[in-house]
C-alpha cells in the first residue's frame, strides 16, 4: 500500500479513486493519486500512487512511492519506490530505485546522482 511518508510536504493534494483527470497537474506540494490521470503531472514535493491509482503521461516529482500503474516518462529527483503491486512501463530517471518483489518493471532506467528536470544526467564538478 502506498502510504509510506518519506520527505513529503504537509500539503498533500488528493485525486480520489472515483476521479478521472485528463490534462496537466502542477503542485507546489505533494500529491497522492488513487484515481486515474492521463496527461502530465509535476510536483515539487512527493508523489504517491495508490494501488488503485493509474497515471499515463509524463511525471516529475521529488520522490515517488507507487503501488499502482505508471506509464510514460518519469523523472524523480531523489528516490523511487515501486511497491509489490506496482506496474511500471516507460522511462525512469531517478537517483535511487527500490523495486519490491512482485512489482512489474518494463522499461528503461537511468540512475544518476543528479538528474535535471529534462531527465538528463548532470556531472557534479
Amino acid at each position: 500500500m502506498a502510504s509510506k511518508n518519506t520527505g513529503y510536504s504537509s500539503d498533500i493534494n488528493l485525486i480520489n479513486v472515483s476521479t478521472v483527470v485528463e490534462g496537466k497537474i502542477t503542485s507546489k506540494g505533494s500529491i497522492r493519486i488513487d484515481g486515474k490521470l492521463t496527461g502530465t503531472l509535476s510536483a515539487e514535493g512527493g508523489l504517491v500512487v495508490g494501488t488503485t491509482g493509474e497515471i499515463s503521461g509524463d511525471i516529475s516529482a521529488k520522490t515517488l512511492v507507487s503501488g499502482g500503474k505508471l506509464q510514460g516518462k518519469v523523472i524523480i529527483q531523489d528516490r523511487t519506490v515501486l511497491e509489490a503491486t506496482s506496474i511500471f512501463t516507460g522511462e525512469l530517471f531517478t537517483q535511487k530505485l527500490i523495486i519490491e518483489e512482485g512489482a512489474i518493471f518494463d522499461g528503461q532506467c537511468l540512475m544518476s546522482d543528479s538528474t535535471n528536470k529534462n531527465g538528463h544526467s548532470e556531472t557534479k564538478v
